[in-house]
């Protein structure tokens, strides 16, 4: 049915969407600063943009 052609044909049509859609997805899931909503690292103390603290505070 399909030839080797016909196989990348498929993944050069299908691919670039679904990175598209992965990228976002990624994008979207990422920690957002609570304070200014930029993107932070899940392993940031501190947001880069603002200095909002992003831990919780110990001892309250």
């Amino acid at each position: 049915m399909f030839g080797l052609q016909g196989i990348i044909a498929l993944i050069v049509c299908v691919a670039p969407p679904l990175v598209i859609v992965a990228i976002l997805i990624w994008a979207s899931r990422r920690p957002k600063c609570p304070n200014c909503h930029d993107a932070v690292s899940p392993d940031d103390v501190a947001c880069p943009k603002c200095g909002y603290f992003l831990t919780p505070r110990q001892g309250r």
